[in-house]
């Protein structure tokens, strides 16, 4: 197993891996996304991680800005919806180090006290709406050891983690509809999403099991139209 480390993870860390792990080759260069990138060594899999300290993981999600269309958006989820797309092809797995209570105690002495309950959303986020599987850990070595063993279970088939996401169940997943309905809408239209979204709702209520309120649902995600989007 060959892991990448990005360059603006710290030295120390780096170093410290090449210690603890002599056996495995790590690399030290520029992810385009996420920290860490395991390359296994059937060339096959490879698993993603994003690797946040408790207080950088809360600091990326109060810091909003309002984009040109006026929406509000934060780091954090600009950086997940960047990690998302690798599941195509890639575990990927979200990593938060440091201990949430000295976090939100440290925060209380220095007058700005932080709402855990904005942690807690944040973490759910990831596990529900992203499906992203998230490690928790108090120290930032003991993080990226378990990181490491995570990955070599991965990479050796000892974990029921999917190697890669299925794109039919992404294809669901986006349009919001079960997998069943996705088939019965892929043998219609075929998969092509852009040619989907040209089609009217009538048209998208000729599929099995799609009934008004779904076919006007997928006409609006993939026009751009939905809530979701926002």
């Amino acid at each position: 197993m060959k892991v990448i480390v990005d360059t603006r993870e710290p030295l120390d860390l780096f170093e410290y891996l090449c210690r603890t792990f002599p056996d495995i080759t790590f690399i030290r260069e520029k992810l385009d996304e996420g920290d860490y990138l395991a390359m296994c060594d059937n060339g096959k899999k490879r698993v993603l991680v994003e690797r946040k300290q408790i207080g950088d993981f809360y600091d990326s999600m109060v810091r909003t800005k309002t984009l040109k269309n006026g929406k509000i958006s934060n780091r954090m989820r600009n950086q997940v919806d960047k990690i998302s797309v690798c599941q195509a092809d890639c575990v990927v797995l979200y990593l938060i180090t440091g201990d949430h209570n000295a976090f939100a105690e440290y925060m209380r002495r220095q007058g700005n006290p932080i709402n855990m309950d904005l942690i807690d959303g944040g973490i759910s986020s990831l596990l529900v709406r992203d499906n992203i599987r998230v490690l928790i850990d108090y120290s930032d070595k003991g993080g990226i050891r378990r990181m490491i063993r995570i990955m070599r279970k991965v990479c050796d088939d000892e974990t029921d983690i999917p190697k890669v996401r299925n794109v039919n169940t992404l294809a669901a997943r986006l349009l919001n509809i079960s997998k069943k309905q996705w088939f019965a809408l892929r043998e219609k239209y075929g998969t092509n999403l852009v040619y989907i979204s040209g089609l009217s709702e009538k048209e998208i209520m000729k599929v099995e099991g799609i009934g008004k309120v779904k076919a006007k649902q997928i006409k609006a995600i993939l026009n751009g139209t939905s809530e979701d989007w926002l």
